[in-house]
C-alpha cells in the first residue's frame, strides 16, 4: 500500500500537537507500507516550498529538491510518483491545503483522500476565533475527502453536530493519538539548573506547557494561582509556550493581558517561551504538580505529556480526557473556566504529596500503556485498506480492537 501525507509540519519543524503526531506515527506507519511524505514549509518567510519524503525503513529520505508550491508543481510530484492509495491530509486551515485535495481527487479519482480531525473551527470559533477563510477551508476539505479520522468519540460527536450532512455520508473512524515513548529520555540540566536558580528554596513548582492564545484558560490559572499566593507563600507557577502569534483572531491581545495579569503576581509566576523536548523534560522533572487549564480541546499533549512523566495533573473537566480518565484515580478534574474550582484542586494535588505522587503515577501508567504508536499505526493501516468506517477502543491490555462504525458514501 502507499500512502502520502501532505503536513506543514514534519522533523525538526514541529509548531504544536500535529507536529508530534505526524513525526510519532509516520516512522511506525512506515514499516506497514510504502510511506512517502510531503512537506509544505515557507523559505524564504514569504514563499511557500515542497518538499517529498520517502520512507526507507523507518528513515526519511528526500525525493529530490525542493520546488515552488504552485498547482503545476504539485501535480508533477504526484504524477512522478504515481498513483497513492490514499492521501492522508492533516491540516483545513490554509488554501494551501484544499487546492492539493481538489487536485488529487481530479487527476487520481481512485485515491481514497483521508482527513484528520484534531480541531473543527466551526465548533470552536466563539471559544477561539479565527478568520473566515479558515471555516471555508474546513468546509471545502471535509466536502472534497472520502474518510473522516477523529480522535475519541467526543470529538466523533462535535463532528457529527457540527457538519451533520458531511458526517452521515461519509466514512468515519476513531483512532487516538499517540505519545513518543523515546522523546522523554533526554534532559536539559542546564536548563533545569537555571530555572531552579529562579525558584526559592521550598518552594511547590506548579508548572503548565500551553500555547498562549484565547481559549487556553490561562486567565483562570493566574486567578487560580491568585487565590493560593493569597494563603501561603510557598507556590511558584512556570508557564511555558509563550508566543506572540497564534492562528486565533486576538491572540497578541490575549498574550499581552495575560502578561499583564502575571506581571501583578511578581516573582511566583515564571513565562517561558516554546520549550524543545530536553527542556519540557526538565521541567516535568521540577514540577510537584502539572495544570491543563484549556476550556476546549481534542487530545491535549498538554495533559498526557505530564502525565507520561508521573506528574500530577489538576485538569479542566474535558469530554476527551473523561473517556480514559478518572477524577481522583488518574488526575484532578475541574469544571473550565472556574478558578474557584482550579484553586480548590489544587489545594488537593498540594497537600498530600504522597497520594499526588499515587495519582500521577496511575495517570502515568495509563498513558503509557493506552497511548503507543505502533498500535495506533496498524489502526492507521486499516482506515486505508477500509472503505467502511472503523472505530477503535482500549481493551485491558492497553491493545485497541476494532468494530464498524459507518460505511462510506
Amino acid at each position: 500500500m502507499k500512502v502520502l501525507f501532505i503536513v506543514f509540519e514534519f522533523q525538526n519543524i514541529v509548531a504544536g500537537g500535529l507536529g508530534r503526531v505526524i513525526n510519532g506515527v509516520a516512522p511506525e506507519l512506515a514499516a506497514l507500507c510504502d510511506l512517502h511524505v510531503l512537506t509544505v514549509f515557507r523559505h524564504p518567510w514569504w514563499l511557500h516550498q515542497l518538499q517529498l519524503w520517502r520512507y526507507d525503513g523507518q528513515t526519511p529520505r528526500k525525493v529530490g529538491r525542493p520546488v515552488l508550491d504552485t498547482p503545476a508543481n504539485f501535480a508533477r510530484l504526484l504524477l512522478a510518483e504515481g498513483r497513492f492509495d490514499a492521501v492522508h491530509f492533516f491540516y483545513a486551515n490554509e488554501r494551501i491545503m484544499t487546492t492539493k485535495a481538489e487536485i488529487v481527487r481530479s487527476r487520481f479519482p481512485d485515491t481514497k483522500l483521508v482527513f484528520s480531525v484534531h480541531n473543527l473551527f466551526k465548533h470552536e470559533h466563539r471559544v477561539r476565533p479565527c478568520g473566515a477563510t479558515f471555516l471555508r477551508a474546513e468546509a471545502q476539505m471535509l466536502a472534497l475527502v472520502d474518510h473522516v479520522h477523529v480522535l475519541n468519540r467526543a470529538c466523533l460527536r462535535i463532528f457529527e453536530q457540527a457538519y451533520p450532512e458531511i458526517a452521515a455520508t461519509r466514512a468515519l473512524s476513531v483512532v487516538h493519538n499517540g505519545i513518543d515513548d523515546a522523546s522523554f529520555r533526554s534532559r536539559d540540566t542546564e536548563f533545569a539548573s537555571t530555572l531552579r536558580a529562579r525558584i526559592p528554596a521550598g518552594s511547590k513548582i506548579v508548572v503548565c506547557l500551553s500555547r498562549w492564545a484565547p481559549g487556553k484558560g490561562l486567565e483562570h490559572l493566574l486567578d487560580a494561582m491568585a487565590e493560593l499566593c493569597a494563603e501561603r507563600d510557598d507556590v511558584t507557577l512556570v508557564i511555558a509556550g509563550r508566543k506572540l502569534f497564534s492562528w486565533e483572531t486576538g491572540s497578541f491581545s490575549y498574550v499581552r493581558a495575560i502578561d499583564r495579569r502575571r506581571a501583578a503576581l511578581g516573582r511566583r509566576v515564571i513565562a517561558l517561551g516554546w520549550l524543545g523536548v530536553a527542556q519540557r523534560n526538565a521541567l516535568f522533572g521540577l514540577a510537584d504538580v502539572a495544570v491543563m487549564p484549556s476550556e476546549l480541546e481534542y487530545f491535549p499533549y498538554g495533559s498526557t505529556e505530564p502525565l507520561h512523566e508521573d506528574v500530577p495533573l489538576v485538569q479542566s473537566r474535558l469530554p476527551c480526557l473523561e473517556e480514559f480518565l478518572s477524577h481522583g484515580e488518574h488526575c484532578w478534574f475541574f469544571e473550565p473556566g472556574n478558578a474557584r474550582d482550579l484553586a480548590a484542586n489544587l489545594r488537593i494535588a498540594l497537600a498530600d504529596p504522597d497520594a499526588a505522587r499515587r495519582v500521577g503515577a496511575a495517570g502515568g501508567q495509563l498513558v503509557r500503556g493506552l497511548l503507543r504508536w505502533p498500535v495506533i499505526a496498524r489502526q492507521y493501516r486499516a482506515l486505508y485498506e477500509r472503505r467502511d468506517g472503523r472505530e477503535t477502543r482500549p481493551d485491558d491490555a492497553g491493545e485497541a480492537s476494532a468494530g464498524p462504525l459507518r460505511g462510506a458514501r
